[in-house]
């Protein structure tokens, strides 16, 4: 049977004001912005290489702060180009921009549903292609509603390949390339910067402190973390500097340690300022238990899906819900053993090294055989083991056949 899709698809994204960056070895957590030219694709060895840039921005690679009044409008443009050696055929759309881990800009994935500032532009999503050398500007238009309040809107243009690309030397992963824009509205008046911290999660490897920017503006909060153990002898500490952490949005502090901590009682000390506004925010003791035990025992399978995408099956939507109501599992591989008339085809990742937060973990992905579909029935099942930081499994938390099937007549 032919498909359209003959492995899993990975997104691979160039950003251009925000990549969070974790150095897992020595526990520094680091988050900072990209290059001011980045390219479309970090394999320079593609043919296909293309950028997406704003046209009058003064050479600046994305919209910053431009200023429109509530109540009123602005059309701008973009510039697509590319630069590759061959034609490539992109679509584009707008999408909502986030804050990443440790801060920094992250664009939304393609048809998530739009929330906050990106309802207020007008981009063509539409697909087009583009010859080798080809430059096509793109007008958009952003209408800011009366009312709004002041301060600073990101969200996100995106030009993205439909075709897929194999990643060389990688059998099971396709790519897209895709190319995300900022862009900044910045609604006069005044503005104010300010953040605060929740509450702190510790295993023995990991440290995750959420936090939420409270103010109008964005903030690149920086300071030091220390971790004390019940002796009050210093066992880690470590400069914590973050990226962009944008108005109004929550994301979380992640630091791996260097070495796994003993079981125990410890205090954390958390000290972080904005450098350009001033604004500070600290956890001064908090009191933080690694359990003797670290697999949680409380790891069950929520609601979930298997569905051909169509009468004439060229892949299966997969959606599983994990309900995890232990401690936060910092890395997790989630697999999808997929067997045919009760003999094994293959177990397919649906998840490598996955954060499975305490609550529901939704995880998708649209399946589709080594082999491609064959006659017969396929049933399936999940199994989830936590990861230890070298990535080699240490434990398995779930393993559950699921009542689904897809029969291939």
């Amino acid at each position: 049977m032919n498909t359209t899709f003959s492995r899993i698809l990975a997104l691979v994204s160039a950003v251009l004001i925000g990549v969070s960056i974790s150095l897992t070895g020595s526990g520094f957590a680091l988050a900072q912005d990209p290059p001011e030219a980045p390219v479309a694709t970090p394999d320079p060895s593609l043919a296909t290489r293309f950028a997406l840039n704003p046209v009058g921005e003064n050479g600046a690679s994305y919209f910053d702060d431009v200023e429109v009044l509530a109540g009123t409008s602005v059309t701008l443009e973009a510039s697509l180009l590319n630069f590759g050696d061959s034609p490539v055929n992109l679509r584009l759309y707008l999408t909502t921009a986030t804050s990443g881990a440790n801060g920094g800009y992250v664009a939304g994935p393609r048809d998530a549903e739009l929330h906050g500032s990106a309802t207020w532009i007008t981009y063509p999503d539409q697909e087009m292609t583009l010859q080798p050398g080809e430059t096509v500007i793109i007008p958009f238009t952003v209408n800011v509603p009366a009312g709004t309040a002041p301060g600073q809107y990101i969200s996100s243009l995106v030009a993205e390949t439909e075709d897929t690309f194999p990643i060389p030397g990688v059998d099971l992963i396709d790519q897209r390339i895709r190319f995300a824009m900022a862009v900044g509205i910045l609604v006069p008046g005044e503005m104010h910067q300010s953040f605060t911290l929740g509450e702190p999660i510790m295993n023995r490897e990991n440290i995750v402190v959420p936090i939420t920017n409270t103010g109008n503006y964005l903030v690149r909060p920086a300071g030091t973390m220390e971790l004390t153990d019940s002796e009050g002898e210093v066992v880690f500490t470590s400069p914590v500097e973050l990226g962009s952490v944008y108005a109004g949005l929550t994301t979380d502090i992640a630091v791996r340690l260097p070495v796994a901590l003993e079981p125990g009682d410890y205090t954390l000390l958390l000290t972080l300022e904005d450098s350009d506004s001033g604004a500070t925010a600290a956890i001064q003791s908090a009191t933080l238990t690694v359990m003797s035990s670290e697999r949680p025992a409380q790891f069950t399978l929520g609601e979930y899906a298997i569905e051909p995408n169509a009468e004439e099956i060229a892949f299966a939507n997969v959606t599983v819900t994990l309900d995890n109501a232990g401690q936060q599992i910092a890395a997790a591989n989630v697999t999808l053993i997929v067997s045919r008339d009760g003999k094994l085809v293959e177990k397919f990742p649906l998840a490598s090294s996955q954060v499975l937060v305490n609550g529901e973990n939704v995880l998708s992905a649209r399946y589709i055989p080594a082999t491609d579909w064959e006659a017969g029935t396929y049933t399936f099942e999940i199994v989830v083991e936590s990861m230890s930081p070298e990535g080699q499994p240490q434990a398995e938390l779930l393993n559950v056949p699921l009542e689904a099937e897809i029969i291939i007549p």
